[in-house]
Parts: structure tokens; sequence; C-alpha cells
């Protein structure tokens, strides 16, 4: 069984298919038909949510174009998120036609600012948001429950060494969840929880502060410009590394630069 997951933004005329774009109305009466019969119509609100199984070939029919965005969960990911939190396996997917889920709309907003920014976001904070909200649907939607047996264990240290390590030796590049979580042996949903549990941060916070940090050392240190600064720890461009930089130590780079220096 393929699970599919719609989440409705609203209508507005930018052609043919479905698209990641904001708008503000919500959708015209549309037809759905799930192995070949009409099922459901009425409006779809903004916000509003369709939990489809993809082997009932679900078909929409919209009197014009439909932005949203659709989430693919695999049998294989529910199975294995059963397993790591120790709960019965899901059989399926069930979610209100088009009711309205707060939670799925926050983690979809923020998903489509890192996918404006995605320099900006990586690799790490889309898997992190991919995570939650996956566990999100098993819970919500498929009746998930926890065993009563303790489900955030820790890093082992060498776990937590190696992670550190490959993360501070490879700020510039854009590693994964999933990168992360090989080398650890785990799957990507044990390794974030028990990351957090080790570290008390997730990873993709984590690397940014490590970024920063290298920043410090490197205003302090060298003699490289600013641009070459923010390229060495990963950032796109100054401006970006400004943004990281105020929002972890509270000032712009060359402010805390000045100071340090006086």
């Amino acid at each position: 069984m393929r699970l599919g997951i719609v989440w409705a933004f609203g209508p507005d005329s930018i052609g043919k298919g479905f698209h990641c774009v904001r708008a503000t109305q919500r959708a015209p009466v549309p037809r759905t038909r799930l192995r070949g019969a009409t099922v459901q119509t009425g409006y779809h609100p903004k916000g509003g949510v369709s939990a489809l199984d993809l082997e009932d070939d679900p078909r929409f029919f919209f009197p014009c174009s439909f932005h949203c965005l659709h989430f693919y969960l695999s049998r294989r990911t529910l199975e294995e998120l059963a397993d790591e939190h120790h709960a019965k396996r899901i059989d399926t997917l069930s979610w209100p036609h088009a009711a309205v889920d707060e939670t799925v709309s926050h983690l979809s907003l923020a998903l489509l600012a890192a996918f404006d920014n995605p320099v900006t976001a990586g690799k790490l904070f889309v898997d992190h948001v991919a995570v939650a909200l996956s566990t999100h649907f098993a819970y919500a939607y498929g009746g998930m429950r926890a065993a009563a047996r303790d489900i955030r264990p820790s890093l082992a240290r060498w776990q937590e060494r190696r992670c550190e390590e490959l993360m501070s030796d490879n700020l510039a590049k854009d590693l994964s969840l999933g990168d992360l979580a090989k080398e650890c042996r785990l799957s990507v949903g044990r390794f974030v929880r028990a990351f957090k549990q080790s570290t008390g941060e997730a990873p993709y916070r984590w690397l940014l502060k490590r970024r920063v940090e290298t920043a410090k050392e490197m205003l302090l240190f060298s003699e490289l410009a600013i641009q070459e600064i923010a390229i060495a720890c990963g950032f796109a461009d100054p401006r970006r590394l400004t943004r990281a930089f105020t929002a972890v130590v509270g000032t712009a780079p060359e402010v805390w630069q000045r100071h340090r220096g006086a």
C-alpha cells in the first residue's frame, strides 16, 4: 500500500497540475474518484487535508488549478516508525476529508520557507521537518501509540562523537539526516530522537551553532574577508552568515569582531 497526503493552499490560475505556492482562497467544488467511482464532492478549504491510499487510484477534478503540497508515505516508512516507537503496525491512515490540520499547516509552511531559501535551510532542517510530518501522520492519522517503555534513548558516546566530528569537518557541505544516521547505524527517526536526547539540540540546530562558533574563531584569528568566512562555514553569502550569527550571538559579526578586538 502506498499512502498520499494532500495539504491544500487554495486556487489560482497557475496552469496545469499541482504546485506548491501560496493562495488565500478555498478551492472550488471538486470531484474525487477512487477506483473509478465518485466518492466525495464539496469545497476544499485552505489548510484542508486529505489522506488517500494511492492504490485506490485517486483522481481529482477541479474547475481551475489547485495549489497544494503532496506528501507520500510508503508502507516501509510506517513500519519503521512503528518499530522505532515500539508500537503496533499501522494498517492505514485516516483523516476526515478536507478537514483542517493545524500541525500539518505549520510544518508545511516551514517546508515552503525552506524551499524558498534552500541554501539557508539545508538538508538537515528539511529532513527534520519531514520526520516530524511522518511521525504526526502515524500518530494522528494512523492511531499509532508508543509503548510505555522509554522510546528516546541517547546516542552512545562513539555515535555522538562521530556525528559531531562529521558535521564539524564538513561545515561547507550540506549533510543530510540520512548521512548522519548511517554513521550511527540507526534509522533516521531513531537517530533524531537519540541525538536530541544526548545533546539537547536538533541536528540542524547543533550544526548552525557550530558554524557560528567556527565563524567567530575565524573572525578573531584569520585575515579572511567576511565573504570567505561565510563560505568556509557553510553559508552562501555574508548576509546569511550575518542572519545566523545575529540569531545565535545576539549581534552582527562585524560588531562582535570590533568589540573583541578593542
